[in-house]
């Protein structure tokens, strides 16, 4: 067991946040935190790592185990390169090798003992070095921030330039490199296209460490955890196998909680009934038992219906007017900036009723493209045409 958190409470003012939360993470073992916004997720992940102190209860971590949390852009220096940013993560083995170099340039001068204690020190460097995977250092570098959506021509960036989801992603590189015993990610796809989630969710199910995650993406978890801790009303249980095993029985503890309170509330009322039938005879044999079973009514413990969190959302999009069949088409929208295209002869319809996603990897031009049919930005090439008594709703980033 590397992680250890025992009855952990927090409260903001009167607000209570975390009841007695426990719960365990196993060496190597994939979890996920889930629950509705506010419940206290990231409270939690807070106070594992320290930044927040519980009210009470303890977290208890394996001796020597690292923890690390992603911080979206904290930790940064603006002055770096993409690649040098990464890159400072390796600083422990970065200086090892330096040393291994300047012991090479001395054994050429040494000799006797000098030589061999000096040849022990190199040798014991060497393996060091090669254990911390310093051999590996540059594709390691590359692999992570390619699988992250950079490509090499962006490698020379400087870190003051970038956008904030581009520095979260440098953010998530560095973290992920410096393979921390227990790894915490709050949210981590909030900024990654398909291709990189993907790439995330192969890094991280072959991690070799613990990770706890956060987040709302119930594929991205179906994927990787094989436990799932639910804060609701405060309190956290814990479920053994994925987000789908999880959400199963969760709806068939729910479903005997709610059948055993119905069987209760029969039961009580049923009592009820008898006592005050027993009283209308109004004898003193009748109403002495009639009291015993108010006695006996009252120690019973009363199960309390199941709190239900509508968490779903129910969104519904009704025009006000009918349109035509045709409502959007586009011939041959080109969009650059600079030298940089988005895209060229792109042509596609849309007719009523249809439910159209647009996909692609961050920066090829989706958010621009939806500026055009809004209207907001002007096409370099190519034209769109709204349909008879079409009218558009755009919601942006």
């Amino acid at each position: 067991m590397i992680l250890q958190v025992s009855n952990i409470t927090k409260s903001f003012g009167t607000d209570v946040i975390l009841s007695d939360v426990s719960f365990h993470i196993e060496a190597n073992q994939k979890a996920a935190i889930v629950g509705i916004n506010g419940a206290g997720k990231s409270t939690l992940l807070k106070i594992i790592t320290g930044e927040l102190k519980p009210d009470s209860g303890t977290v208890s971590v394996q001796k020597d185990a690292s923890v690390g949390i992603l911080k979206q852009t904290q930790g940064l220096t603006d002055t770096n390169t993409i690649y040098e940013e990464v890159l400072s993560v390796k600083a422990e083995l970065l200086a090892l090798e330096e040393n291994i170099r300047r012991t090479e340039h001395m054994l050429k001068e040494l000799e006797g003992d000098e030589l061999e204690q000096a040849l022990n020190r190199y040798s014991r460097m060497n393996q060091e070095f090669e254990d911390g995977g310093g051999y590996a250092i540059k594709s390691e570098i590359t692999g992570c921030l390619k699988g992250l959506g950079f490509t090499e021509d962006e490698f020379t960036k400087s870190v003051s330039t970038l956008s904030g989801g581009q520095k979260t992603r440098v953010a998530l590189a560095k973290l992920l490199l410096s393979k921390p015993d227990i790894l915490m990610l709050d949210e981590p796809t909030n900024h990654l296209d398909m291709d990189a989630i993907r790439w995330l969710e192969g890094f991280l199910s072959s991690y070799k460490g613990a990770v706890i995650l956060v987040a709302h993406d119930r594929y991205f978890l179906d994927r990787i955890v094989s436990k799932v801790i639910e804060i609701e009303n405060t309190h956290a249980h814990s479920y053994d196998g994925n987000y789908t095993v999880f959400a199963e029985k969760k709806k068939q503890l729910r479903d005997a909680l709610i059948k055993q309170y119905l069987n209760q509330q029969r039961e009580i009322k049923h009592q009820e009934a008898v006592i005050e039938k027993l009283k209308s005879f109004n004898r003193e044999k009748s109403i002495k038992r009639a009291e015993s079973r108010e006695k006996q009514l009252a120690k019973i413990e009363r199960l309390e219906l199941p709190k239900e969190i509508n968490a779903e959302m129910d969104i519904r999009l009704e025009p006000n007017i009918t349109s035509g069949n045709d409502v959007l088409t586009v011939r041959g929208l080109s969009k650059s900036f600079g030298d940089l295209t988005l895209f060229t002869d792109t042509d596609f319809e849309v007719k009523r009723g249809d439910k159209v996603a647009i996909i692609g990897a961050n920066g090829t031009g989706k958010t621009t493209l939806l500026k055009i049919l809004n209207g907001l930005t002007q096409p370099d090439s190519g034209s769109f045409k709204l349909g008879a008594k079409v009218y558009t709703g755009y919601y942006d980033q």
